[in-house]
């Protein structure tokens, strides 16, 4: 976040000469206008205009608008913006928890069924039950220890989101677009460990490495 930003809004700067509408001054206008009227035209626009150029115009100017409507004004606002970003992480980190609680539980099963075959097995086989492999009591209660982790921090994680999503007050940022948290970045953001990365400072998870970033 820049430092000459950070307790005002950005300005916009419109053109003060006659547009033609749906030309790119247009456009450059409405992204300008910062407001939330303006931002729902461009969506509008975007959905229903018939014109190739005017969607892409709009969808430029959209991008622009939203950057203005929701960057923070004071420090109030800065911090629950941070506050987003951080909810933002914390449900993509939980994403990836369920999913491998899905994958933790998947094997479970497939170790209950391996147990179920090597009762069998051994009943029939009494003297394979001094050979080294098979069903393995310690690997399935090692997993199953996983899976209490893995479900343990999923617990804890939704607890934080809905306790921190509580807790943001203004009222444009209750319903802000994931897409606007995502690629807004604050000037410090970074790598906090940056000397044990040898990538380097300044990439985020969100998979826009390559954007520019934006300041609120």
């Amino acid at each position: 976040m820049s430092k000459k930003n950070k307790t005002k809004k950005v300005k916009a700067h419109k053109l003060d000469l006659p547009v033609e509408i749906n030309s790119p001054a247009y456009f450059h206008n409405l992204a300008h206008n910062g407001d939330l009227a303006t931002i729902k035209k461009l969506k509008q626009i975007i959905t229903t205009d018939k014109d190739n150029d005017n969607v892409g115009y709009a969808k430029i100017a959209l991008e622009e608008a939203e950057y203005f409507y929701y960057s923070s004004n004071n420090k109030k606002e800065e911090k629950e913006f941070l506050l987003l970003k951080m909810i933002q992480q914390k449900e993509d980190h939980l994403f990836d928890l369920e999913l491998k609680a899905d994958t933790i539980e998947f094997e479970l099963g497939k170790l209950d069924l391996d147990r179920m075959v090597s009762d069998k097995v051994l009943a029939n086989n009494p003297k394979m039950k001094e050979l080294p492999y098979g069903f393995s009591p310690d690997y399935y209660t090692m997993v199953k220890g996983k899976l209490a982790d893995v479900e343990s921090e999923i617990e804890y994680l939704t607890a934080w989101i809905s306790t921190a999503q509580k807790m943001i007050t203004t009222e444009r940022y209750k319903n802000i677009p994931d897409e606007v948290v995502r690629h807004t970045h604050f000037d410090a953001e970074g790598d906090f460990w940056e000397e044990e990365n040898e990538n380097g400072a300044g990439n985020c998870d969100c998979g826009c490495e390559s954007e520019e970033k934006i300041d609120i």
